[in-house]
């Protein structure tokens, strides 16, 4: 396939999908900018001013609140502007797709092979089973996310029940234990750092 065929084929999918692909664009953009800024310049400041404990503690109340606003929020909106609906998608027909698509161009190569890597560990760690895939969403997203992604059925907005509950707890409190330590880590790093500069 050539790099003017390949583009013309993204630009239809493009086109039959844009209202999805933007929906799903605006949301991550949201949703990685507030990760960003929770878990590293808010995450470090309280951990470093009230320790590891009591800091855990600040921040996974924080976490559970804000996670559960987003949750009322998405339920609210009916809208799939995480992208979980697409995730299923890829699921079912990922890695096949991901493998078989040939860039010609040694640029799109060298900027598709990060993409492709990462989508297919991605796909790996989803198909391994439902705890694998948990335990890598509570750690690499938040409680909202992981319980839209794990609660029962696809583009179900109908709130939570017993079970969404305790899997929004249990990724909220497995999460917050690796940010804290991870920040104490970092924190650790860079005063040591300091101190033989």
């Amino acid at each position: 396939m050539t790099t003017r065929a390949w583009f013309s084929k993204l630009a239809a999918i493009v086109a039959a999908y844009k209202k999805r692909i933007a929906t799903i664009a605006l949301g991550q953009t949201f949703n990685v900018c507030f990760d960003l800024a929770f878990n590293y310049p808010l995450y470090l400041y309280v951990i470093e001013k009230n320790g590891i404990i009591k800091g855990y503690a600040w921040l996974t109340i924080a976490d559970f609140i804000l996670c559960w606003m987003f949750l009322k929020f998405y339920d609210w909106l009916k809208r799939d502007w995480l992208g979980i609906e697409a995730l299923k998608e890829l699921g079912e027909y990922g890695p096949q797709w991901i493998k078989k698509l040939s860039v010609e161009s040694r640029v799109w190569r060298i900027l598709w092979w990060p993409f492709s890597k990462f989508s297919l560990f991605l796909l790996w760690i989803v198909r391994k089973g439902r705890i694998p895939a948990f335990i890598a969403f509570s750690i690499f997203t938040d409680p909202f996310v992981t319980t839209v992604y794990m609660r029962k059925g696809w583009g179900e907005y109908g709130g939570m029940n017993k079970k969404d509950w305790g899997l929004f707890i249990l990724s909220g409190l497995i999460g917050n234990a690796w940010w804290a330590i991870r920040s104490l880590g970092i924190l650790e790093a860079a005063k040591a750092i300091w101190e033989r500069i």
